[in-house]
């Protein structure tokens, strides 16, 4: 007997894992994909929660009660549809920036409607009116805006 296997043999097997890797390589690459993004998503969460452990540890070296600062703002916008709503939310949210920082009690959601309400912007070739809806001031400061679109 011979322990050789026959060309066909081999080529057929050669056939058939190329065929099963090309099969496999589209739901294989979605996944890496979708982990490649959830991975890019945990170190963004990592490096804002390093950043806010990095304030409260600075907060407990000067002892005492500390006065709450404002960490982040967000922004939600309603009235338009989900793309042109984050569009909006992430160009409303430039003008929060000088806000980042400072002592929650010496910020006035008067002045988050002076910064943001009656404001005029640009999104996917339109211009969008806000409306100041609602303003919560605290470490995580949070505005509420309506958008309405303006006429040429």
């Amino acid at each position: 007997m011979n322990d050789v296997p026959s060309p066909r043999l081999v080529a057929a097997f050669l056939v058939g894992l190329v065929v099963g890797m090309a099969a496999i390589a589209p739901f294989a690459g979605h996944e890496a994909d979708r982990l490649r993004v959830e991975l890019h998503e945990r170190e963004l969460e990592l490096g804002e929660l390093g950043v806010e452990v990095a304030h409260l540890k600075e907060e407990l070296r000067e002892g005492g009660h500390p006065i709450p600062s404002v960490r982040t703002a967000q922004v939600t916008v309603t009235g338009v549809d989900r793309v042109t709503a984050l569009l909006l939310a992430k160009d409303a949210e430039r003008f929060l920036g000088p806000l980042l920082g400072r002592p929650v009690d010496s910020v006035d959601a008067r002045l988050l409607q002076s910064l943001l309400d009656r404001r005029l912007l640009q999104a996917e070739d339109r211009f969008y009116r806000l409306r100041v809806r609602l303003a919560v001031v605290a470490p995580v400061t949070e505005v509420e805006l309506v958008a309405t679109p303006v006429e040429p």
